[in-house]
């Protein structure tokens, strides 16, 4: 990143190479089109190379600062475009990824737990609607008719509160009205509507100190990015960028020098002196005329040659059989490699997510369940590690005749399974998830001995398709 102002093109490479896929992950979620997210993406990293002077880094991380850009950009176009009914959506891509950039691991960690202890404190219809609101881009006006709720109560779900609901310090935020702190948070989590979205950016251009404040909110929900899936753009689309930032200009016409005009033939033949030929030496003097007749013989015999190998090709080609078997051609065989055809990319499907907590300040654990494959991943947040003792999760459903465990919490960040799979769709969705303390390796007996200290249900994070 510190190179790109200075015009370095193989360190923007570089970072293309590095934040592709992250990037085009959230803009896709959000458009649902292969050709606008592509638009997108192209259009954020010119303006990631034209405004690369303008970075902080003691203010943010490289990939928010470049996926605020990305995710902005998405919105103001899903925006413009005519409102479609949220039924009749596609299924976005996956939200989250298995594993995150190891290097990244510690910083998710701390973010993400400060972060869900704020959205841990909402109902858990309002929980999924700021997720819905974040990683789907959707408008107060799709939000209140999915959850059968008046616009003003989507408006002010993501009101800051100086306790500890994202946002800048209360300091910062005594110089503006709530109404204009609410307005920035909406602008950050991408509820606004076009008029409104021009309205903050105007608001940020000539008020440096309201654009801080966009800012800082931006960053507190920039770390749900990661936990956006990985989705690689098409290779055409960096061939666009390079040509958009003149990495990839045409090359100039060659211009040659113009040759010399030949002197005219009359005026040497004027400057020469008459010549009595009878009285030149002819001793060492080469009579072309008979040289000339030597060469139209020869030439006249090559062209003879060069008549029967013409004939004699053209029957190998269309009359073989004419020939002597000597001289039939063989026949060839050739072998034509046909592509093989790109099937289309298949669409996601539903992903879940849970928060396994004890109080809703407390977040311990991040369960992700994917809905095709029913494997599921959870993360460790805040759960503290017991001596000489194992978490275990659990499912409990009034479908089943008792809770079932579904395995040991690896010590890891990060443990993934597939024990869903042998359960039913609704069973998986409707169910509670517990996690029990239990003797080091799991329960003995196969039920729950020990106490349960967090517990969650799924909430849908990306619509299924219809």
């Amino acid at each position: 990143m510190p190179q790109l102002p200075k015009g370095d093109e193989v360190a923007f490479e570089r970072l293309y190479a590095a934040t592709r896929a992250k990037l085009f992950g959230v803009v896709i979620r959000i458009l649902r089109r292969q050709d606008l997210a592509e638009e997108v993406i192209q259009e954020a990293y010119v303006k990631i190379w034209n405004s690369a002077g303008q970075f902080n880094p003691g203010v943010a991380s490289p990939i928010t600062w470049m996926a605020s850009i990305a995710r902005n950009r998405a919105i103001d176009v899903v925006r413009k475009r005519s409102e479609t009914s949220i039924e009749e959506e596609p299924a976005a891509m996956e939200v989250a990824a298995d594993t995150p950039d190891p290097l990244a691991r510690q910083e998710m960690t701390e973010e993400l737990k400060r972060l869900l202890e704020c959205v841990g404190r909402l109902e858990p219809d309002r929980q999924k609607l700021v997720l819905l609101a974040y990683y789907n881009g959707w408008s107060r006006e799709q939000l209140a008719t999915k959850f059968e709720a008046p616009v003003n109560t989507v408006k002010h779900v993501a009101a800051p509160q100086h306790d500890g609901h994202p946002g800048v310090s209360g300091t910062d935020m005594m110089a503006y009205s709530e109404d204009h702190i609410a307005l920035a948070a909406e602008y950050a989590l991408g509820t606004l509507s076009a008029e409104e979205r021009v309205q903050v950016e105007t608001m940020m251009s000539v008020d440096k100190d309201f654009a801080a404040v966009v800012e800082a909110w931006e960053r507190k929900l920039g770390v749900l990015n990661q936990m956006v899936g990985l989705v690689e753009p098409r290779p055409e689309a960096w061939e666009k960028i390079r040509v958009a930032i003149g990495l990839a200009g045409t090359q100039e016409t060659i211009v040659h020098p113009e040759a010399p005009q030949p002197v005219a033939a009359a005026a040497v033949v004027a400057e020469q002196p008459a010549i009595d030929r009878s009285t030149l030496d002819r001793s060492n003097v080469i009579d072309f005329s008979v040289q000339a007749k030597r060469w139209r013989g020869v030439a006249t015999g090559m062209t003879a040659i060069a008549a029967m190998l013409v004939a004699l090709i053209a029957v190998q080609a269309y009359r073989p059989e004419l020939l002597p078997a000597g001289l039939r051609p063989k026949a060839a065989q050739q072998v034509v490699q046909a592509p093989a055809p790109v099937a289309p990319p298949a669409a996601a499907q539903s992903q879940y997510v849970a928060l396994l907590q004890t109080d809703a300040a407390s977040p311990a654990f991040i369960l992700t369940v994917d809905a095709a494959t029913k494997n599921f991943t959870v993360r460790k947040v805040g759960a503290e590690p017991q001596a000489g003792k194992s978490y275990e999760l659990w499912i409990v459903s009034d479908k089943l005749q008792r809770p079932r465990s579904l395995g040991v919490i690896g010590s890891n960040d990060f443990t993934s399974r597939a024990a869903l799979a042998a359960y039913d769709p609704d069973v998986v969705n409707q169910a509670t998830y517990a996690v029990t303390v239990e003797p080091e390796g799991g329960s003995p007996t196969g039920a729950a001995t020990g106490p349960i200290v967090f517990t969650g249900k799924l909430i849908e994070t990306v619509p299924p398709a219809r």
